[in-house]
């Protein structure tokens, strides 16, 4: 049985059985500009768009803070981890947005052992990887997204201190039991309308990839893949 869906910009795809030609960043803009964080329970609607967008950012901050004896191999450049923060919850686009407790809450669901953070091994993570894996292979970043490096982990948990501050009051304390609060002036939270998201989400993902020197890889909707 084939579990499809039919994207923004026209195509049907296999849920289970993602392909790179699958994947389009006009179709991951969109759908994430109109996807809410926090489940809808922030103060005003925050999409992911946005706050990849963040994220972003603030990897792109965190590597030039890098010695140069830890950035890794050479291609791995500030460039690519710039994009796989823009790109990190880019199988949302196709997979849906499920909040950490919620992840959290399915592994007790099924019966297997709690883990501290984000729960692996979940059919949801599965399929989320999946995704993940096609993305990468789609823009040319391997394996780095299946396989987030610390640099965008570390700035995806900066970019959720920053939300919580600007986007619930009161904030309960325990967000604060496993990360530091933010600094006042580290970044500011705009809460664009989708279609303002979506536009400057395929906006700096153009920029990142003409910076890496690459052919762009997207299309105007309707045209090739």
């Amino acid at each position: 049985m084939t579990y499809w869906m039919q994207t923004f910009t026209g195509r049907k795809i296999d849920l289970l059985a993602p392909k790179p030609e699958d994947v389009d960043i006009e179709d991951i803009a969109h759908a994430l500009s109109m996807i809410c964080r926090f489940n809808g329970h922030c103060r005003d609607f925050y999409s992911v768009a946005e706050h990849s967008m963040l994220v972003e950012m603030l990897s792109g901050a965190d590597f030039g803070n890098l010695p140069r004896s830890l950035e890794g191999p050479s291609r791995y450049d500030g460039t690519e981890v710039r994009l796989c923060g823009l790109l990190h919850d880019a199988a949302e686009a196709y997979v849906g947005d499920l909040c950490t407790p919620v992840k959290r809450s399915l592994v007790h669901l099924e019966g297997l052992p709690a883990v501290p953070s984000l729960s692996r091994g979940t059919p949801f993570d599965d399929l989320e990887d999946r995704w993940l894996r096609a993305i990468g292979q789609r823009f040319d970043l391997g394996s780095s997204l299946a396989s987030t490096n610390e640099i965008v982990k570390e700035s995806d948990d900066k970019a959720l201190a920053i939300e919580v501050v600007a986007l619930f009051s009161p904030v309960l304390m325990d967000w604060w039991t496993s990360r530091e609060r933010p600094c006042p002036g580290d970044a500011t939270i705009q809460c664009w309308p989708p279609a303002e998201a979506r536009r400057r989400f395929v906006h700096r993902f153009r920029q990142l990839t003409m910076a890496r020197g690459e052919k762009a890889p997207w299309h105007e909707i309707g045209g090739p893949p």
